[in-house]
């Protein structure tokens, strides 16, 4: 442990020489001369008076040094600022001169490791242990152990430790955030445990040690699980041009845990800890020709493959998924998974990491949604029915949310299972919810424990006592609020001129929200709607304060979709919304009128029932 004594132009205290001597490699350095200051354990200033000069001049010393251990020696003869001084540059220990010197010597020991304790909490806090048994690195030096980890590897103090775990060959954990299985013979037993790293600063490594409780063969020693989003973007990326010289295929399966925050409010951090143990190897078992096993969040993992096809790629995924609701199925505690394919072969590095974020957070751009290389993986239905779920939240006591679509705009509001028979389930609902459910008789339940919405049927619905029966249950393939983005029908026709250069066509808007317009277009037009690409928009909207009643809207947008003719042979025209557009504003005022309206009807609608 060394120690940098700090004065300013003199120095005179009979604690400092002693403090010196006490503390290896320590140095003794004038603040007018120091222009940048390098690292020590201990930061040791002596001063005689304080001014705003000081507090600036330390200030900018320690901007970079955060949690750094300071101590102030005061004088006999001080004043307020320097104690405001201390205070500031964030002092941890002041000695004053009536003090012993030894004891001061003492004192500032025991401070420092108090500190280091605190700030070795700090960290292990920022990574998210879960864990007792954890030891910390700064720049690929030992510096804590945890007195758990001691007493697991029979270790009397940090120095016996650092023999032991020397000969452990452990440079990957602080090069990587990984986890790896490692076995150690004690007392003539041959024991398994699991390694993980994990980057919480530059400097500093957090690895934890776990005993491995599974099968030796649960995981390959070899076998690597990387936990750090930022490890796997580097192998990513060399993947990525290893490719662009050996069009090597690359293909992944995607995991994520939908009910995660639930299984974290109902399980003891030891149980969810020995379930993800538990299935972690399992997947890796049941993917055994994978490449990279990544860990991107607490709830979503990635599986990387290469040389495999994307039309092979979908199969495993259709058994692997299987194999996992089954697992998952026979467990204490019941996770609900939503399983992806993706075809990386198709996308540069970017968009791959685009991609990736969209799968986790079930949100996808239009040419994601209807791309080739994307297939979402649907088998929970095999093995855990509508009805099941459904029986499982009524125990629970779960919330749900009930969803409809009223011209456009979603009513989506909470909801509870009341009674459950064996076909059919009794909700309540909200007053201004039940409209539209008399109104569509049908609706979508969502619930955080659900994989898939599910759609229902209204058997019987009472708006007085706001009850309603439902059943036909049955999994959605799609999300139920794509598109709704504030969308709203407008409350007449809107006829809508689509520019394009040298050429236009006519039609009406159907839907319309911030992002995206959908519009019908007469058959006869047809072939022309299918050269558009991007276009601008013209049409006009009610507008009270106007001088004509109306204002003119022109937009700038790009054509997504093109759907089938409908009954009468009319095709609907699909745009997206150029997000810097100039009329934007004027778009987004009546949106937010039109919603209004559509409310105020719901609520007078529900008035009359």
């Amino acid at each position: 442990m060394n120690l940098c004594h700090l004065y300013f132009k003199t120095t005179s205290s009979k604690h400092v020489d002693a403090m010196l001597k006490s503390f290896d490699e320590s140095v003794s350095l004038d603040i007018d001369e120091v222009d940048k200051l390098d690292n020590y354990d201990i930061y040791l200033i002596e001063l005689y008076d304080a001014d705003k000069n000081m507090s600036a001049i330390l200030k900018k010393i320690f901007k970079q040094k955060s949690n750094s251990f300071i101590s102030f020696v005061i004088p006999k003869k001080y004043n307020l600022l320097l104690f405001q001084l201390a205070f500031l540059v964030g002092a941890k220990s002041i000695i004053t001169q009536n003090q012993d010197v030894e004891k001061s010597i003492l004192k500032i020991k025991a401070d420092k490791k108090a500190h280091d304790e605190e700030n070795y909490a700090l960290l292990a806090g920022k990574a998210d242990m879960k864990v007792q048994n954890f030891m910390i690195y700064e720049n690929d030096f030992l510096m804590y152990v945890s007195a758990e980890l001691l007493k697991l590897f029979e270790c009397d103090d940090i120095d016996m430790f650092e023999d032991v775990i020397s000969r452990m060959n452990i440079k990957s954990l602080l090069k990587n955030d990984i986890i790896i299985k490692k076995s150690i013979t004690k007392s003539l037993k041959k024991l398994n445990y699991i390694f993980k790293s994990t980057t919480v600063a530059k400097i500093n490594k957090i690895i934890t040690i776990e005993v491995d409780g599974s099968n030796k063969d649960d995981i390959d020693e070899n076998q690597l699980l990387i936990s750090s989003r930022v490890s796997f973007v580097k192998l990513l990326k060399e993947k990525i041009e290893k490719r662009e010289l050996t069009n090597n295929q690359l293909s992944a399966i995607t995991l994520s845990i939908q009910n995660m925050k639930k299984l974290q409010e109902e399980l003891t951090v030891v149980d969810l800890e020995m379930f993800f143990n538990k299935l972690l190897p399992f997947v890796s078992r049941a993917l055994k020709t994978n490449i990279l096993f990544t860990q991107i969040d607490i709830d979503f993992y990635v599986i990387l493959f290469e040389g495999t096809d994307f039309e092979e790629i979908s199969d495993i995924t259709d058994n692997f998924h299987i194999k996992v609701v089954k697992y998952i199925e026979a467990q204490k505690f019941r996770a609900v998974v939503d399983i992806f394919a993706f075809d990386l072969s198709p996308f540069d590095f970017s968009e791959i990491l685009s991609t990736l974020n969209s799968i986790k957070i079930k949100k996808f751009t239009h040419e994601q949604k209807y791309s080739d290389s994307i297939r979402y993986s649907s088998h929970t239905e095999n093995v855990i029915n509508e009805k099941s779920l459904l029986d499982d939240a009524y125990e629970e006591d779960e919330e749900l949310k009930l969803l409809n679509v009223y011209k456009g705009l979603v009513i989506n509001t909470p909801s509870k299972i009341v009674k459950t028979t064996k076909e059919n389930i009794y909700i309540n609902f909200e007053q201004i919810q039940g409209v539209v459910l008399s109104l569509d008789k049908e609706t979508v339940l969502q619930a955080d424990s659900f994989s898939q919405d599910i759609y229902a049927k209204v058997k019987q619905i009472n708006l007085k006592s706001r009850m309603a029966i439902l059943e036909k249950f049955k999994f959605l393939k799609t999300n139920a609020t794509e598109r709704q983005y504030a969308r709203v029908i407008t409350a007449r026709v809107i006829p809508v001129t689509i520019n394009m250069k040298g050429s236009s066509l006519n039609g009406n808007i159907l839907d319309i929200s911030i992002k995206s317009i959908a519009m019908q277009v007469k058959a006869t037009q047809r072939a022309k709607a299918e050269r558009l690409m991007d276009v601008v928009l013209t049409f006009n909207v009610p507008d009270a304060k106007a001088d004509f009643g109306y204002t003119q809207i022109n937009l700038e947008a790009k054509v997504i979709a093109i759907t089938s003719k409908d009954e009468e042979g009319n095709y609907k025209v699909i745009c997206e919304l150029d997000e810097n557009t100039q009329d934007l504003p004027s778009l987004s005022k009546y949106v937010y009128e039109r919603q209004k309206e559509l409310i105020i009807e719901l609520k007078k609608t529900s008035k009359l029932n």
